[in-house]
């Protein structure tokens, strides 16, 4: 996040907690003696989270290159 508030500041309009627990489960996964499994609304949540992210940079890379 930082690297990408200091190439965009429109990236402030994002929800760092959302973020923050997104950063939870990709570091989840790279370990797998760590196992967790998340319930089905953390897993519909961080995946709404993602989409908005995801949704959130195809829109700044489309305003860019206007």
């Amino acid at each position: 996040m930082e690297l990408c508030l200091s190439a965009d500041e429109k990236f402030k309009e994002l929800d760092q907690e959302k973020l923050e627990e997104l950063t939870f489960y990709a570091v989840k996964i790279r370990y797998p003696d760590a196992f967790y499994q998340p319930s089905i609304e953390e897993a519909r949540e961080a995946l709404k989270q993602a989409i908005n992210l995801k949704e959130f940079i195809l829109k700044r890379l489309r305003e860019i290159e206007e």
